[in-house]
């Protein structure tokens, strides 16, 4: 279990003081009378993510105590705040108050009418629970007092006077400040018109400093009030109006911000690989060790003695695997399986082939373009560039091994020159499929049941191994595990054999699985090898070995930005089971539950940062790996941004929404394009739909 106080002290005892800071801070106060200081993620900082998550927390206390009546109450308390801030705009007001969002909250379900002080105490303990005095703020309120420099904390938020004196108090701070609350005073920083608020409370000639976090409330209103500022902006929390608010998903908010306060990188000025370190000792945890943690126990259940993880992308999942030493713990031997699409697909549709015919299935494989390819790629990804026959026929048709072939022009051309070369394309092939079955036997594929471990979608793997070893006179008892399956999977049960996703199955249907969809080419580069991808199988010193492509620019990227995400999740996992983690979680946390939860939240609602370095990853959705492209192809400087945004031929849907909308620079194109998501988008929940705006 979770302890909050744990999490508080670890931070506090890791924390790096920003000494820089707080010399700028103190060559600021030369003529200072008055310095005030923004309250939350200045003054107090939480251990959350998001400010919000204050609400999961409630709502957890609040079901555990009362049951289901309120389970999805976090959710609901967001809205209902927005309500009435949306009421007192109408009415001309800046500000909220607690007992306004509550009586909101209580017109929406009366049926917590009878509970108002229930619901009032769980928030406010979640506060006190998870607020901390910030080290340089509080060193810096010192310095003031012993310069003999008034003091006058200042805050934009619903909660009162008192209650925030409290969370002070109890931080560490003491009672000698003065306090301006914007639900009391009506005022914001915001909107410029505390200021004067502060001007008149400490005084007309006060000369003022102001240090808050953030740039419009507290760096660029006050300046046009005649008020000096200093930005502090190490403890700002993430802001993501979208993905789940729930429960679920506290064990990431509470990694996420640990990961961050512990790294002093609150201010945004991480390098990619501090922002890919930080991922992965969260969200590449939490995901990676719930699929972990799940295998683990359904490999149990099924009496498997075997697991295969396969290449590339089961390689992070097999690296935890060993870290734990669960081959000794569970009796469940690991191997590290070199297999992919190109290695073992193209063999196995041979099966349906004659040697002088190539079937419908095997031709469609051999010509499928998703977008447009060259003759080269096409047969480059087949291995066919050294059938010499059919490389004449398809210059004399197309000329150039750099013409073009897409569904629509060449595709037809393409399919009947390889049927004229039937032959030798079905020889070629036939081999790939035999050294294919070698290496399975000589792996012990054949033997017994075994599992089946990869990041998963539609086991079009798992089913050509079964249809090679089928060929060769083998009975395979194969187990996919994986961390999710795609609708298409389903028309490959009889062939792969058994099928499960531990975040989502094939009988699902997808619209209710668009938070791990989003996430799926993140998975995959996430969770992978430096290897380039395996190409096939040679013998060599007596055993059968895997050919592997090249990996050069796949290296780099690993190296600068995927290892230092591994390496984070990996030692994350091994604290989490060994129950030495800061956060206080243990095994029992990491439920798919709270991996799915995870998996959503940052694929439906990432930071800008986030979105900037991963929207970077260079990622390779063909077959073959033949084509390179970002994640998120808008936020190339040279991306243009129209009204209207394919969602369905991006790798990561949202993160192309998001980046599209910010660079639109047009209003009213914008308008039109934020219409455009939020229709091709209709399915998801009203969270992540706000977000499209």
């Amino acid at each position: 279990m979770m302890s909050f106080e744990r999490i508080r002290r670890v931070i506090h005892d890791e924390w790096v003081m920003d000494e820089a800071w707080l010399a700028r801070f103190r060559s600021c106060l030369t003529g200072i009378d008055v310095v005030t200081f923004d309250v939350f993620d200045t003054a107090l900082t939480r251990i959350l993510d998001m400010p919000v998550d204050v609400f999961a927390i409630a709502e957890d206390a609040l079901t555990r105590k009362y049951g289901i009546r309120f389970s999805g109450y976090a959710v609901l308390r967001e809205e209902a705040e927005q309500k009435a801030r949306e009421v007192a705009r109408n009415a001309s007001r800046s500000e909220v108050n607690f007992s306004e969002i509550l009586s909101i909250l209580i017109a929406g379900r009366p049926d917590y009418g009878g509970f108002v002080t229930d619901i009032m105490g769980a928030e406010l303990e979640a506060e006190h629970a998870t607020c901390f005095a910030v080290p340089e703020i509080a060193a810096a309120v010192r310095f003031c007092r012993e310069q003999d420099i008034r003091v006058v904390f200042v805050s934009d938020m619903y909660l009162s006077a008192d209650v925030i004196r409290d969370l002070l108090l109890s931080a560490g701070y003491d009672d000698a400040q003065d306090l301006l609350v914007s639900s009391e005073t009506g005022y914001t920083k915001a909107d410029g018109k505390q200021w004067g608020v502060v001007q008149e409370f400490c005084g007309a000639d006060a000369r003022i400093l102001h240090v808050g976090d953030n740039e419009w409330g507290d760096v660029i209103m006050p300046m046009q009030a005649g008020i000096k500022a200093f930005a502090f902006p190490r403890v700002r929390s993430n802001v993501r109006d979208g993905g789940p608010l729930t429960p679920a998903v506290l064990p990431y908010s509470f990694m996420m911000r640990g990961a961050v306060l512990r790294g002093g990188a609150g201010s945004g000025g991480s390098s990619a690989g501090q922002i890919m370190s930080m991922l992965g000792a969260s969200w590449g945890a939490l995901v990676a060790g719930s699929v972990v943690s799940w295998l683990v126990r359904r490999a149990q259940e099924l009496g498997l003695k075997r697991l295969y993880f396969c290449a590339r992308d089961g390689w992070l999942l097999w690296q935890a695997w060993k870290e734990l030493d669960l081959d000794r713990k569970t009796g469940i031997s690991s191997v590290y399986l070199y297999v992919s699409r190109y290695a073992v697909n193209y063999g196995a549709v041979t099966i349906s082939c004659r040697p002088d015919h190539l079937s419908d299935e095997a031709l469609a494989l051999l010509t499928y373009v998703s977008h447009p390819e060259t003759v080269r790629s096409m047969l480059k990804r087949g291995d066919l560039q050294g059938l010499t026959p059919l490389v004449e026929d398809l210059m004399t048709v197309f000329g150039t091994p750099d013409a073009e072939v897409s569904d629509g022009s060449g595709a037809e051309e393409f399919r009947q020159c390889l049927q004229r070369h039937a032959g030798i394309v079905y020889a070629h092939l036939r081999q790939s499929m035999t050294n294919a079955l070698y290496y399975f036997r000589q792996e012990g594929l054949h033997e017994g049941p075994c599992g089946i471990v990869d990041i998963g979608w539609q086991a079009s793997v798992q089913a050509s191994i079964a249809d090679i070893l089928r060929e060769g006179g083998y009975s395979p008892m194969l187990y996919g595990l994986y961390a999710g399956l795609r609708p298409g999977a389903q028309a490959k049960r009889l062939r792969a054999g058994w099928l499960e996703g531990a975040f989502g199955n094939d009988y699902m249907q997808a619209e209710h699985l668009y938070g791990l969809f989003n996430a799926v080419a993140i998975l995959e580069n996430g969770f992978s090898s430096s290897d380039g991808v395996t190409l096939g199988y040679e013998w060599k010193d007596g055993t059968i070995k895997p050919v592997l492509a090249d990996s050069l620019s796949e290296g780099s990227q690993h190296k600068e930005l995927i290892a230092p995400f591994q390496q984070a999740a990996l030692q994350a996992i091994s604290l989490i089971f060994a129950g030495a983690h800061p956060s206080g979680l243990i095994r029992d946390d990491l439920t798919l539950e709270t991996g799915q939860a995870a998996i959503s939240r940052l694929s439906l609602s990432p930071t800008s940062r986030e979105l900037a370095v991963l929207g970077s990853i260079r990622h390779s959705p063909d077959l073959a790996h033949v084509h390179v492209v970002t994640l998120v192809p808008e936020l190339r400087p040279d991306a243009v941004v129209g009204s209207h945004l394919d969602l369905r031929r991006r790798e990561w849907p949202v993160g192309s929404a998001l980046a599209a909308l910010r660079r639109c620079g047009d209003p009213e194109m914008q308008v039109l394009l934020a219409q455009d998501i939020r229709r091709q988008c209709a399915y998801y929940d009203s969270r992540s739909l706000s977000q499209f705006r």
